[in-house]
């Protein structure tokens, strides 16, 4: 697949992110064949996704929709996480990811902040090397001060 899984990849997340509407059996067959393609991309792409996503969450919030973008970037970074995240070995990254994972998990919204713990709770925290959630915390408490 070489360069062509790179692009199908960026196809995919650009359609879940601007196709907020799709219907969820639409979605699930998107983000499955999303971990398909998280398999076979370079660690480059899958870190600049999730600083991505990660980016797009922390600007979106004037977003008319905010609840479904929510819910969609909580499960694209789910996927990249739960399928690729050994692969995320910048530490940069994964300070970004679990701080915007936890803050997530406070969406005002009960079924986005319900996938945000999941994805903290399950994942987040122990693939990304802290080994505990208080360990997870500690390294990014200075990042999470500013937001709350």
């Amino acid at each position: 697949l070489g360069p062509y899984a790179k692009v199908c990849l960026d196809s995919v997340l650009s359609t879940l992110i601007n196709a907020l509407q799709m219907t969820s059996s639409l979605k699930k067959a998107m983000l499955a064949a999303m971990a398909a393609l998280c398999k076979v991309v370079d660690e480059k792409t899958l870190e600049q996704h999730c600083d991505d996503l990660v980016y797009k969450y922390n600007n979106e919030q004037h977003s008319i929709d905010l609840s479904e973008l929510s819910k969609v970037i909580a499960g694209c970074l789910d996927v990249l996480i739960s399928r690729s995240g050994d692969r995320i070995t910048d530490k940069h990254v994964w300070k970004r990811l679990l701080t915007c994972i936890y803050a997530g998990c406070f969406e005002t919204d009960a079924e986005s902040s319900k996938l945000w713990s999941k994805i903290w709770n399950e994942s987040a925290v122990f693939t990304s090397g802290a080994g505990t959630k208080q360990a997870a915390l500690s390294r990014i408490l200075t990042d999470l001060i500013p937001i709350v």
